[in-house]
């Protein structure tokens, strides 16, 4: 589709898919790896011009020259106390070792990892999604007007089949279901992350 605007079929230098993927053989190897497979990523609502947009700012980024980046401050020498290098120990508590058996460590990291915190923040800063901070036990009104405690029964269908109980003022359909995604565990343990962030029955 995207192909049929004449700006974007001069600009990639093709008029066919067949011709695209011939010019850019990674494009084809994501389609085909990803077609048909579940995604971890939102239906997200962009308007047109909105998709047009970020689309124009992947290009500036990718045309950056990120080698030798992030760059690494040269401190030698210096005496100020800014120049000062973090020490070891605090460098450890920052990031906890990967292999924690701690749940809610494990489940912070699994919210990471399958991109929930780019909806869902863990403060009170509505996103995408509902905000997560002292969310646990409380009482919440969904789109069907009924009202719902947040618990773990809760979060864990809310995770695995997030359309059956939709909070108000959310929309149906932008978050994926993660039922065939994660593990009865895996889930269980961002529960406990969640969980970990405050609520009533802390």
């Amino acid at each position: 589709m995207q192909l049929q605007k004449p700006a974007v079929a001069d600009e990639a230098g093709v008029d066919t898919l067949e011709a695209y993927f011939d010019k850019y053989p990674a494009a084809a190897e994501r389609i085909h790896r990803r077609g048909g497979q579940t995604t971890v990523m939102p239906n997200l609502q962009f308007r047109t011009d909105e998709v047009a947009r970020i689309i124009a700012f992947l290009k500036y980024t990718s045309q950056m020259d990120t080698e030798g980046w992030p760059p690494v401050p040269q401190v030698a020498g210096l005496t100020f106390p800014q120049a000062t290098k973090m020490p070891t120990a605090a460098v450890a508590v920052a990031a906890p070792p990967k292999g924690s058996d701690d749940p809610v460590t494990r489940g912070a990291r699994l919210v990471e990892d399958n991109g929930c915190s780019a909806c869902h923040s863990a403060g009170n800063e509505v996103l995408v999604g509902p905000a997560w901070g002292q969310l646990y036990g409380s009482d919440v009104m969904l789109a069907d007007g009924t009202r719902a405690t947040v618990d773990d029964a809760f979060l864990t269908r809310a995770i695995l089949d997030p359309d059956v109980q939709i909070a108000a003022g959310f929309d149906k359909g932008v978050m994926p279901p993660y039922a065939n995604l994660l593990e009865t565990e895996q889930v269980a343990a961002i529960v406990a992350y969640i969980r970990s962030l405050g609520g009533e029955d802390q």
